[in-house]
């Protein structure tokens, strides 16, 4: 049935979101994506009943767990839907990062401009033995962020496995950690210029500080 179809669509979208690995999104296909995009535009072609009850999926929904390292492996139709692009980099060696310019990694607006009552976004961005890293632009998320700002209040969390979690190497941590701290003085020029709301400012900096 239609109900069927699209009832089983949505259960791999919600488990994508929900940071589960790719056995669960396994087979969603471009007929798949192409139902979700009609409803992400609430096309007229998609029956009401089907778009009453993917309203109510999107007005329950406040947290996403984005969990980059198992969207690697999702289908790009399905990724589509959430980032920009994916782009994993092994660097346990590394330990400095300039700010990436572009949208690699980061999570698209509209995503989260589909749920209105989305008051906490959680992004794994390492590996889970830290040898991998999903680098983003951290300015571009507050300004992905801030274009949510007026409608609520998001309080964003990051969390990277440190590459040396055995503290043989001085204790080596994620990219999250040498990033902040070469660009600290930049986001806080831009927290000023936006006036992003002290719940996410203290939200972004304890998380980044904390990996």
């Amino acid at each position: 049935t239609n109900f069927g179809k699209f009832f089983a669509v949505l259960s791999q979208f919600d488990a994508a979101i929900n940071g589960c690995d790719d056995d669960a999104v396994r087979g969603f296909s471009i007929k798949a994506a192409e139902i979700m995009r009609l409803l992400f535009e609430s096309d007229k072609s998609i029956p009401l009943y089907i778009e009453d009850t993917f309203n109510m999926f999107r007005f329950s929904k406040k947290t996403l767990n984005i969990n980059l390292h198992s969207l690697k492996d999702y289908p790009s139709v399905l990724q589509d839907l959430i980032v920009e692009s994916s782009e994993s980099v092994g660097d346990r060696d590394n330990m400095s990062y300039k700010e990436i310019i572009g949208g690699t990694n980061l999570l698209k607006s509209s995503l989260i401009n589909l749920f209105p009552n989305l008051d906490h976004i959680v992004i794994q961005c390492t590996s889970d033995a830290g040898s991998y890293s999903y680098q983003f632009s951290l300015c571009g998320l507050l300004d992905i962020l801030s274009e949510t700002r007026k409608r609520n209040k998001i309080k964003c969390s990051l969390y990277g496995v440190w590459k040396d979690r055995t503290k043989k190497q001085k204790g080596r941590r994620s990219w999250l950690y040498y990033l902040y701290s070469s660009i600290s003085s930049s986001l806080n020029i831009k927290y000023q210029k936006m006036h992003t709301s002290d719940e996410i400012e203290t939200a972004v900096r304890k998380s980044l500080n904390m990996c």
